[in-house]
Protein backbone atom coordinates (compact mmCIF):
# COMPACT_ATOMS: atom_id res chain seq x y z
CA UNK A 1 0.00 0.00 0.00
CA UNK A 2 1.24 3.48 -0.74
CA UNK A 3 2.23 5.12 2.45
CA UNK A 4 1.07 8.61 0.89
CA UNK A 5 -2.89 7.43 0.11
CA UNK A 6 -4.46 5.02 2.34
CA UNK A 7 -7.30 3.71 0.16
CA UNK A 8 -10.22 4.96 1.69
CA UNK A 9 -12.38 3.63 -1.18
CA UNK A 10 -11.19 -0.17 -0.15
CA UNK A 11 -12.53 1.12 4.05
CA UNK A 12 -16.18 2.69 3.21
CA UNK A 13 -19.46 1.25 2.00
CA UNK A 14 -21.30 4.52 1.07
CA UNK A 15 -24.63 4.81 1.98
CA UNK A 16 -26.89 3.30 -1.14
CA UNK A 17 -30.12 5.57 -2.46
CA UNK A 18 -31.93 8.34 -1.59
CA UNK A 19 -34.85 6.54 0.59
CA UNK A 20 -36.29 9.04 3.57
CA UNK A 21 -34.82 8.28 6.86
CA UNK A 22 -36.51 9.55 9.56
CA UNK A 23 -33.82 9.02 12.27
CA UNK A 24 -30.43 8.71 12.95
CA UNK A 25 -27.98 7.64 15.39
CA UNK A 26 -25.81 9.93 15.26
CA UNK A 27 -26.25 13.94 14.13
CA UNK A 28 -26.46 14.72 10.83
CA UNK A 29 -25.43 17.97 9.37
CA UNK A 30 -28.18 20.52 8.57
CA UNK A 31 -28.09 24.13 8.29
CA UNK A 32 -29.07 24.66 11.89
CA UNK A 33 -25.70 23.00 13.01
CA UNK A 34 -24.01 26.38 12.27
CA UNK A 35 -25.95 28.42 14.48
CA UNK A 36 -25.78 29.47 17.71
CA UNK A 37 -22.00 30.32 17.94
CA UNK A 38 -19.20 28.68 20.12
CA UNK A 39 -18.90 30.90 23.64
CA UNK A 40 -19.81 27.93 26.07
CA UNK A 41 -18.38 24.87 27.61
CA UNK A 42 -15.47 23.08 28.06
CA UNK A 43 -14.26 20.64 25.77
CA UNK A 44 -11.95 17.73 25.87
CA UNK A 45 -9.54 19.84 22.87
CA UNK A 46 -8.97 22.56 25.59
CA UNK A 47 -6.48 19.90 27.31
CA UNK A 48 -3.84 19.86 24.49
CA UNK A 49 -3.44 20.89 21.23
CA UNK A 50 -4.90 17.40 19.66
CA UNK A 51 -3.85 14.68 17.23
CA UNK A 52 -7.06 14.51 15.02
CA UNK A 53 -7.51 10.96 13.98
CA UNK A 54 -9.93 9.36 12.18
CA UNK A 55 -11.77 7.35 15.18
CA UNK A 56 -11.85 6.87 18.86
CA UNK A 57 -9.75 3.57 18.46
CA UNK A 58 -6.92 4.55 16.43
CA UNK A 59 -6.38 7.42 19.19
CA UNK A 60 -6.19 4.33 21.87
CA UNK A 61 -4.06 2.74 19.70
CA UNK A 62 -1.84 6.03 19.71
CA UNK A 63 -1.89 6.15 23.17
CA UNK A 64 -0.86 3.01 23.89
CA UNK A 65 1.87 3.29 20.98
CA UNK A 66 2.88 5.92 22.83
CA UNK A 67 2.98 4.19 25.98
CA UNK A 68 5.05 1.14 24.82
CA UNK A 69 2.53 -0.94 25.46
CA UNK A 70 3.34 -4.13 24.08
CA UNK A 71 2.84 -8.55 24.16
CA UNK A 72 2.13 -9.80 27.28
CA UNK A 73 1.47 -6.40 29.00
CA UNK A 74 -1.99 -5.85 30.45
CA UNK A 75 -4.32 -2.91 30.74
CA UNK A 76 -7.22 -3.03 33.09
CA UNK A 77 -10.21 -2.58 30.99
CA UNK A 78 -14.03 -2.41 32.24
CA UNK A 79 -16.15 -4.95 32.31
CA UNK A 80 -18.86 -2.80 30.74
CA UNK A 81 -17.29 -1.80 27.37
CA UNK A 82 -17.70 -1.50 23.08
CA UNK A 83 -15.06 -3.66 21.65
CA UNK A 84 -13.27 -0.62 20.25
CA UNK A 85 -12.08 -0.40 23.75
CA UNK A 86 -10.13 -3.54 23.36
CA UNK A 87 -9.26 -4.57 19.92
CA UNK A 88 -5.96 -1.80 19.99
CA UNK A 89 -4.62 -3.14 22.84
CA UNK A 90 -5.17 -6.82 21.28
CA UNK A 91 -3.36 -5.22 18.40
CA UNK A 92 0.02 -5.30 20.15
CA UNK A 93 -0.32 -8.24 21.92
CA UNK A 94 -1.92 -6.70 24.94
CA UNK A 95 -3.55 -8.80 27.88
CA UNK A 96 -7.16 -6.68 28.64
CA UNK A 97 -7.69 -7.78 31.87
CA UNK A 98 -11.24 -6.48 32.62
CA UNK A 99 -12.58 -4.82 36.09
CA UNK A 100 -16.16 -4.59 37.79
CA UNK A 101 -18.56 -1.50 37.38
CA UNK A 102 -20.60 -0.33 40.10
CA UNK A 103 -24.34 -0.08 39.30
CA UNK A 104 -24.16 3.92 38.20
CA UNK A 105 -21.26 2.78 36.37
CA UNK A 106 -18.26 4.69 38.26
CA UNK A 107 -15.17 1.89 38.38
CA UNK A 108 -14.69 -0.55 41.24
CA UNK A 109 -11.46 0.58 42.55
CA UNK A 110 -11.72 -2.31 45.11
CA UNK A 111 -11.68 -5.07 42.15
CA UNK A 112 -9.35 -2.90 40.06
CA UNK A 113 -6.58 -3.09 42.84
CA UNK A 114 -7.54 -7.19 43.42
CA UNK A 115 -6.45 -7.18 38.91
CA UNK A 116 -3.07 -5.49 39.34
CA UNK A 117 -0.13 -8.00 38.46
CA UNK A 118 3.84 -7.53 37.57
CA UNK A 119 2.44 -6.96 33.89
CA UNK A 120 -0.38 -4.79 34.70
CA UNK A 121 0.67 -1.53 32.28
CA UNK A 122 -1.67 1.00 32.09
CA UNK A 123 -5.78 1.37 33.43
CA UNK A 124 -8.49 2.80 31.13
CA UNK A 125 -11.28 5.04 32.80
CA UNK A 126 -14.62 5.30 30.70
CA UNK A 127 -16.58 7.80 30.80
CA UNK A 128 -20.39 6.50 30.24
CA UNK A 129 -22.51 8.16 27.68
CA UNK A 130 -21.12 11.36 29.31
CA UNK A 131 -21.38 11.04 33.10
CA UNK A 132 -17.95 11.63 34.32
CA UNK A 133 -15.65 9.00 36.60
CA UNK A 134 -14.45 9.72 40.36
CA UNK A 135 -10.98 10.84 38.14
CA UNK A 136 -9.24 12.36 41.21
CA UNK A 137 -9.49 8.87 43.14
CA UNK A 138 -8.10 7.01 39.90
CA UNK A 139 -5.65 9.40 39.56
CA UNK A 140 -4.59 9.14 42.71
CA UNK A 141 -4.71 5.17 42.32
CA UNK A 142 -2.55 5.45 39.27
CA UNK A 143 0.10 7.27 40.57
CA UNK A 144 0.29 4.93 43.48
CA UNK A 145 0.95 1.91 41.40
CA UNK A 146 2.61 3.81 38.80
CA UNK A 147 -0.11 3.32 35.77
CA UNK A 148 -0.85 5.23 32.56
CA UNK A 149 -4.27 6.21 32.84
CA UNK A 150 -5.86 6.60 29.77
CA UNK A 151 -9.21 8.47 30.04
CA UNK A 152 -11.84 6.96 27.84
CA UNK A 153 -14.15 10.27 26.58
CA UNK A 154 -15.85 8.71 23.83
CA UNK A 155 -18.84 10.14 25.09
CA UNK A 156 -17.64 12.79 27.09
CA UNK A 157 -16.05 15.18 24.64
CA UNK A 158 -17.76 18.35 26.53
CA UNK A 159 -17.82 19.17 30.15
CA UNK A 160 -15.44 19.60 32.97
CA UNK A 161 -15.02 17.36 36.34
CA UNK A 162 -14.16 19.96 39.06
CA UNK A 163 -12.16 23.30 37.44
CA UNK A 164 -10.81 21.44 34.80
CA UNK A 165 -11.74 20.04 31.24
CA UNK A 166 -12.60 16.80 30.49
CA UNK A 167 -9.55 14.78 30.00
CA UNK A 168 -7.56 16.58 32.30
CA UNK A 169 -6.74 14.01 34.27
CA UNK A 170 -5.26 10.98 32.39
CA UNK A 171 -2.53 10.79 30.83
CA UNK A 172 -3.92 10.45 27.85
CA UNK A 173 -7.54 10.86 27.23
CA UNK A 174 -9.33 10.30 23.67
CA UNK A 175 -12.31 11.37 22.25
CA UNK A 176 -14.86 10.15 19.19
CA UNK A 177 -15.59 13.82 17.30
CA UNK A 178 -18.26 11.51 15.07
CA UNK A 179 -20.28 10.87 17.97
CA UNK A 180 -21.02 14.25 18.84
CA UNK A 181 -20.76 16.13 15.80
CA UNK A 182 -22.09 15.50 11.93
CA UNK A 183 -19.23 14.49 10.33
CA UNK A 184 -18.07 10.75 8.75
CA UNK A 185 -14.75 10.22 10.69
CA UNK A 186 -12.72 12.09 13.17
CA UNK A 187 -11.25 11.12 17.19
CA UNK A 188 -9.01 12.94 18.65
CA UNK A 189 -6.00 12.13 21.07
CA UNK A 190 -5.26 14.74 23.83
CA UNK A 191 -2.66 14.53 27.03
CA UNK A 192 -2.11 17.15 29.99
CA UNK A 193 1.05 14.93 30.98
CA UNK A 194 2.82 14.07 27.64
CA UNK A 195 3.64 16.69 24.25
CA UNK A 196 2.58 14.81 21.27
CA UNK A 197 4.10 17.28 19.15
CA UNK A 198 6.41 14.51 17.70
CA UNK A 199 3.77 12.26 16.08
CA UNK A 200 2.68 13.09 12.81
CA UNK A 201 -0.38 11.51 11.34
CA UNK A 202 -0.42 11.63 7.83
CA UNK A 203 -3.14 12.31 5.43
CA UNK A 204 -5.65 9.50 4.28
CA UNK A 205 -5.24 10.30 0.61
CA UNK A 206 -7.41 11.68 -2.01
CA UNK A 207 -10.04 8.82 -2.16
CA UNK A 208 -10.37 9.34 1.55
CA UNK A 209 -10.95 13.03 1.73
CA UNK A 210 -13.52 13.16 -1.05
CA UNK A 211 -15.48 10.09 0.38
CA UNK A 212 -15.86 11.62 4.05
CA UNK A 213 -17.16 14.50 2.51
CA UNK A 214 -19.49 12.59 0.35
CA UNK A 215 -21.12 10.79 3.01
CA UNK A 216 -21.14 13.69 5.22
CA UNK A 217 -23.25 15.11 2.50
CA UNK A 218 -25.30 11.76 1.24
CA UNK A 219 -26.30 11.14 4.88
CA UNK A 220 -28.11 14.67 5.05
CA UNK A 221 -29.73 14.47 2.31
CA UNK A 222 -31.40 10.70 3.22
CA UNK A 223 -32.37 12.68 6.20
CA UNK A 224 -33.82 15.57 4.61
CA UNK A 225 -32.26 18.51 6.32
CA UNK A 226 -30.13 20.23 3.25
CA UNK A 227 -33.11 20.28 0.81
CA UNK A 228 -31.83 23.17 -1.57
CA UNK A 229 -28.94 20.91 -2.19
CA UNK A 230 -30.75 17.72 -2.55
CA UNK A 231 -32.02 17.90 -6.37
CA UNK A 232 -28.24 19.55 -6.88
CA UNK A 233 -26.39 16.05 -6.09
CA UNK A 234 -28.62 13.76 -6.80
CA UNK A 235 -27.33 13.12 -10.09
CA UNK A 236 -23.39 13.11 -9.11
CA UNK A 237 -23.88 11.20 -5.81
CA UNK A 238 -26.66 8.03 -7.89
CA UNK A 239 -23.22 7.88 -10.25
CA UNK A 240 -21.53 7.33 -7.30
CA UNK A 241 -23.01 4.69 -5.92
CA UNK A 242 -23.58 3.05 -9.55
CA UNK A 243 -19.68 2.94 -9.73
CA UNK A 244 -19.25 1.66 -6.24
CA UNK A 245 -21.45 -1.14 -6.70
CA UNK A 246 -19.83 -2.03 -9.84
CA UNK A 247 -16.38 -2.08 -7.66
CA UNK A 248 -17.74 -4.01 -5.48
CA UNK A 249 -19.30 -6.31 -7.71
CA UNK A 250 -15.90 -6.83 -9.58
CA UNK A 251 -14.03 -7.36 -6.13
CA UNK A 252 -16.68 -10.44 -5.44
CA UNK A 253 -15.98 -11.86 -8.44
CA UNK A 254 -12.12 -11.59 -7.52
CA UNK A 255 -12.39 -12.86 -4.13
CA UNK A 256 -11.34 -9.82 -2.35
CA UNK A 257 -13.27 -8.50 0.56
CA UNK A 258 -13.86 -4.75 1.04
CA UNK A 259 -13.08 -3.74 5.09
CA UNK A 260 -14.62 -1.84 7.33
CA UNK A 261 -13.87 1.97 8.04
CA UNK A 262 -11.93 2.70 10.65
CA UNK A 263 -15.29 4.83 11.57
CA UNK A 264 -17.59 1.61 11.81
CA UNK A 265 -19.87 1.79 14.66
CA UNK A 266 -18.74 1.14 18.43
CA UNK A 267 -19.31 -3.00 19.34
CA UNK A 268 -17.43 -3.76 16.04
CA UNK A 269 -14.81 -5.96 16.54
CA UNK A 270 -12.74 -4.75 12.65
CA UNK A 271 -8.99 -3.22 13.32
CA UNK A 272 -7.15 -2.56 10.46
CA UNK A 273 -3.38 -0.85 11.83
CA UNK A 274 -3.08 0.79 8.74
CA UNK A 275 -5.38 3.34 10.30
CA UNK A 276 -3.91 4.29 13.25
CA UNK A 277 -1.43 6.74 12.17
CA UNK A 278 -3.88 8.83 9.80
CA UNK A 279 -5.43 12.54 10.18
CA UNK A 280 -8.77 12.82 10.26
CA UNK A 281 -10.24 14.06 7.26
CA UNK A 282 -10.13 17.63 6.18
CA UNK A 283 -13.79 17.74 6.56
CA UNK A 284 -14.12 16.85 9.59
CA UNK A 285 -11.42 18.97 10.82
CA UNK A 286 -12.97 22.24 9.02
CA UNK A 287 -16.89 21.35 10.32
CA UNK A 288 -15.38 21.34 14.14
CA UNK A 289 -14.65 24.69 13.65
CA UNK A 290 -17.50 26.28 11.87
CA UNK A 291 -20.13 24.18 13.57
CA UNK A 292 -21.75 25.85 16.61
CA UNK A 293 -20.37 23.96 20.04
CA UNK A 294 -23.58 25.95 22.12
CA UNK A 295 -26.26 23.84 19.97
CA UNK A 296 -24.89 20.73 20.48
CA UNK A 297 -24.19 21.07 24.32
CA UNK A 298 -27.64 23.00 24.53
CA UNK A 299 -29.56 20.74 22.77
CA UNK A 300 -28.63 17.22 24.45
CA UNK A 301 -29.38 19.04 27.56
CA UNK A 302 -32.61 19.78 26.73
CA UNK A 303 -33.36 16.08 24.80
CA UNK A 304 -32.06 14.12 27.72
CA UNK A 305 -34.33 16.21 30.12
CA UNK A 306 -37.45 15.51 27.70
CA UNK A 307 -36.15 11.89 27.21
CA UNK A 308 -36.23 11.71 31.52
CA UNK A 309 -39.40 12.81 31.75
CA UNK A 310 -40.87 10.85 29.73
CA UNK A 311 -39.58 7.79 30.76
CA UNK A 312 -40.01 8.55 34.64
CA UNK A 313 -42.89 5.93 37.08
CA UNK A 314 -42.76 2.79 35.75
CA UNK A 315 -41.81 -0.10 37.44
CA UNK A 316 -41.26 -1.72 33.39
CA UNK A 317 -38.38 0.44 32.69
CA UNK A 318 -36.15 3.32 34.29
CA UNK A 319 -33.58 6.09 33.45
CA UNK A 320 -29.77 4.65 34.70
CA UNK A 321 -29.11 8.09 35.12
CA UNK A 322 -31.68 10.49 37.68
CA UNK A 323 -30.02 13.67 37.62
CA UNK A 324 -28.27 15.44 34.89
CA UNK A 325 -25.66 17.68 36.46
CA UNK A 326 -24.69 20.90 34.70
CA UNK A 327 -21.04 20.29 33.83
CA UNK A 328 -22.56 16.90 31.49
CA UNK A 329 -23.04 17.02 27.98
CA UNK A 330 -24.41 13.26 27.60
CA UNK A 331 -24.37 11.36 24.74
CA UNK A 332 -27.18 8.90 24.54
CA UNK A 333 -30.17 8.73 27.19
CA UNK A 334 -29.54 4.94 28.74
CA UNK A 335 -32.80 3.35 29.57
CA UNK A 336 -32.79 -0.21 31.83
CA UNK A 337 -35.70 -2.16 30.45
CA UNK A 338 -36.99 -4.69 32.96
CA UNK A 339 -37.58 -7.17 30.21
CA UNK A 340 -35.38 -6.02 27.27
CA UNK A 341 -36.31 -8.84 24.48
CA UNK A 342 -37.47 -9.46 22.07
CA UNK A 343 -38.58 -5.25 22.68
CA UNK A 344 -35.20 -4.17 21.66
CA UNK A 345 -35.04 -6.34 18.58
CA UNK A 346 -38.84 -5.26 17.24
CA UNK A 347 -38.04 -1.69 18.36
CA UNK A 348 -34.90 -1.84 15.90
CA UNK A 349 -36.71 -3.49 13.62
CA UNK A 350 -39.14 -0.61 13.39
CA UNK A 351 -36.52 1.78 13.03
CA UNK A 352 -35.38 3.44 15.91
CA UNK A 353 -31.80 3.81 16.23
CA UNK A 354 -31.30 2.10 19.71
CA UNK A 355 -28.19 0.84 20.53
CA UNK A 356 -27.08 -2.02 23.26
CA UNK A 357 -23.50 -2.85 24.29
CA UNK A 358 -24.14 -6.91 23.85
CA UNK A 359 -21.25 -8.09 22.08
CA UNK A 360 -18.89 -7.93 25.58
CA UNK A 361 -15.22 -9.05 24.79
CA UNK A 362 -15.58 -11.30 27.16
CA UNK A 363 -19.11 -13.11 26.45
CA UNK A 364 -20.63 -11.58 29.61
CA UNK A 365 -18.89 -14.20 31.69
CA UNK A 366 -20.89 -13.24 34.92
CA UNK A 367 -17.46 -14.42 37.02
CA UNK A 368 -15.68 -11.25 36.15
CA UNK A 369 -18.71 -8.71 36.71
CA UNK A 370 -22.71 -9.65 37.06
CA UNK A 371 -22.98 -5.80 36.27
CA UNK A 372 -21.82 -5.60 32.92
CA UNK A 373 -23.60 -8.77 32.34
CA UNK A 374 -26.94 -7.53 33.20
CA UNK A 375 -26.15 -3.93 31.43
CA UNK A 376 -24.93 -5.77 28.13
CA UNK A 377 -28.66 -6.67 27.64
CA UNK A 378 -30.99 -4.62 29.71
CA UNK A 379 -29.33 -1.55 29.27
CA UNK A 380 -30.37 0.49 25.76
CA UNK A 381 -28.63 3.70 24.55
CA UNK A 382 -31.50 6.07 23.12
CA UNK A 383 -29.60 8.52 21.10
CA UNK A 384 -30.55 12.28 22.04
CA UNK A 385 -28.17 14.39 19.93
CA UNK A 386 -28.39 17.76 18.74
CA UNK A 387 -30.19 16.77 15.49
CA UNK A 388 -33.58 15.85 16.90
CA UNK A 389 -36.89 17.54 16.65
CA UNK A 390 -39.50 17.13 19.88
CA UNK A 391 -41.66 15.45 17.55
CA UNK A 392 -38.63 12.55 16.88
CA UNK A 393 -38.01 12.23 20.56
CA UNK A 394 -41.66 11.78 21.47
CA UNK A 395 -42.12 9.08 18.41
CA UNK A 396 -39.30 7.31 19.99
CA UNK A 397 -40.44 7.79 23.13
CA UNK A 398 -44.05 6.48 22.78
CA UNK A 399 -43.09 3.95 20.44
CA UNK A 400 -40.44 2.18 23.48
CA UNK A 401 -42.88 3.01 26.05
CA UNK A 402 -45.85 1.55 24.00
CA UNK A 403 -44.02 -1.62 23.37
CA UNK A 404 -43.09 -2.38 26.53
CA UNK A 405 -46.55 -2.22 27.99
CA UNK A 406 -47.98 -4.20 25.17
CA UNK A 407 -45.29 -6.94 26.00
CA UNK A 408 -45.70 -6.79 29.82
CA UNK A 409 -49.82 -7.14 28.97
CA UNK A 410 -49.35 -10.44 26.60
CA UNK A 411 -47.05 -11.83 29.52
CA UNK A 412 -49.98 -11.44 32.04
CA UNK A 413 -52.50 -12.88 30.34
Amino acid sequence: MNQKEVAFSDQIEPHQGFDKINLSANPVLSAGAFLGGNTQSATLLDVSPPLITTSGRMAIALAIENEGIGPGDEVLVPGYHCNSMVTPIVNVGGIPVFYKIQPNMNADIADIRSKLSGKTKALLVTHYFGFTQPLSELRSFCDEHNLTMIEDCAHAFFGKVGDKPVGSYGDYAIGSIMKFFPVFDGGCLVSAKHSLSDENLRPGGRNFELQSLINVLEISFRHNKLNILNWLLFIPLSIKNYLWNRIKTNRHNKGKTIQTAPAASCGGVDFDPRWIHVQGSLCTRILMKFLSTNRIVERRKENYLFLMERFSGSELYKPLFRDLAESTVPYVFPLLVQTPDPIFYKLRAKGLPLLRWEQLWNKGDHNICDISSHYSRHLIQIPCHQEFTRADLEHMASTIINDIADTAKTKHR
